[in-house]
């Protein structure tokens, strides 16, 4: 019974409370968050230039490929750097606003892709982490050598001599380490994406392992199946 008493004590104290001082509470918290997104925002800015990345122009071939992937949006930020003399792009992308029961909009979904370009342009290869649903609606998946990447990606590509010269037994093992890696082959360029504000971290190694793609295709496929630069530049 005591005990009983005492919590509707506290509730009622804690519902003078923000009745009597809830404006002011609010302004409070209000600072408390500004402050913070503006220290977050500082953090990530020092590391990004630590990182190497400048901003630059939001490329209109990226923001393409963002559309093709998403849906049309507009560009919020495009940073460049680079990685073993390799260029990389990271573009921060805001796709349309959805609708809230109450009739508001809510906060603009943003994605980010981030591309390390290539001396020539080659054939489109998509490869993206596989699933039952996945297996149930594609007709026919681009297999490779190995049964455990099989496994774990589906591939779509056009050319089975250029998947198969891209997707080689070096190139799938190495891949297997990175199970959740989804990428693909556009114009001059390897590219990742990812739903969300982008997280340095993640970019970091994401750039890596785009970066080690690049390393480990055969010099014959550039020379075979390269054209003239089309893409980010």
């Amino acid at each position: 019974m005591g005990s009983w008493i005492a919590s509707v004590a506290i509730v009622c104290v804690a519902g003078f409370i923000v009745h009597r001082y809830g404006s002011s509470l609010r302004k409070w918290s209000d600072r408390v968050y500004k402050w913070l997104e503006g220290h977050i925002r500082d953090d990530r800015r020092l590391r990004l230039q630590q990182l190497g990345f400048s901003k630059a122009p939001a490329n209109r071939w990226l923001c393409s490929v963002a559309e093709r992937l998403y849906e049309t949006g507009e560009p919020i930020q495009m940073l460049a750097s680079s990685l073993r003399l390799r260029p990389v792009y990271l573009l921060e992308y805001a796709l349309p606003g959805r609708q809230q029961k109450n009739g508001r909009d809510s906060d603009l979904p943003i994605v980010y892709l981030l591309a390390v370009t290539l001396p020539v342009a080659l054939p489109p290869l998509v490869v993206t982490r596989d699933s039952k649903l996945k297996r149930f609606v594609k007709e026919q998946d681009f297999l490779t050598d190995s049964v455990a990447f099989n496994d774990a990606f589906h591939v779509r590509c056009d050319d089975e001599a250029y998947g198969w010269s891209v997707l080689h037994p070096d190139m799938t093992s190495w891949l297997l380490q990175f199970p959740d890696m989804e990428w693909q082959v556009s114009g001059n360029s390897l590219i990742t994406w990812a739903s969300g504000e982008f997280v340095l971290d993640t970019v970091v190694r994401q750039m890596h392992v785009l970066s080690g793609i690049a390393d480990r295709l055969p010099h014959a496929v550039l020379q075979v199946y390269g054209r003239p630069m089309s893409g980010v530049d």
